[in-house]
């Protein structure tokens, strides 16, 4: 608005046809400036979307989605639970522990600081 004297409604516009990569033509002939200010929002646009895509298809392939996910399923389970055994530590005693409560079916939640502990069980 400022650098093309545009009314509101047409900056919208010309900015949003730029953005969208849709190209109509131009509500009015653009300056030298009106120029410069396009090229720097279309690259601005385009730093931008490549940023956010780069950090969503991050997110999913490096496993936090799945990390997350399960923290939010294992959290769902504890929740609901009742009358159940809260273990803390899981090395070999409370390995023993989980292992004859399970068998008497007695829900239980294991606390373990170690996740080389955890990985062995799932084994």
């Amino acid at each position: 608005m400022y650098i093309e004297q545009f009314t509101f409604i047409e900056a919208v516009y010309m900015t949003v046809i730029t953005i969208g990569t849709v190209g109509f033509e131009e509500v009015h002939p653009l300056s030298t400036n009106g120029m410069i200010f396009t090229i720097v929002l279309i690259i601005a646009t385009f730093i931008t979307v490549s940023f956010f895509l780069a950090y969503i298809t991050r997110y999913f392939l490096d496993g936090h989605f799945r990390q997350t996910y399960k923290l939010f399923k294992m959290k769902q389970k504890i929740s609901r639970l009742s009358n159940h055994v809260i273990l803390c530590g899981f090395g070999r005693n409370g390995r023993s522990a989980a292992n004859l409560l399970r068998i008497n079916n007695i829900p239980v939640v294991v606390i373990e600081k170690s996740l080389e502990q955890i990985e062995l069980d799932s084994r």
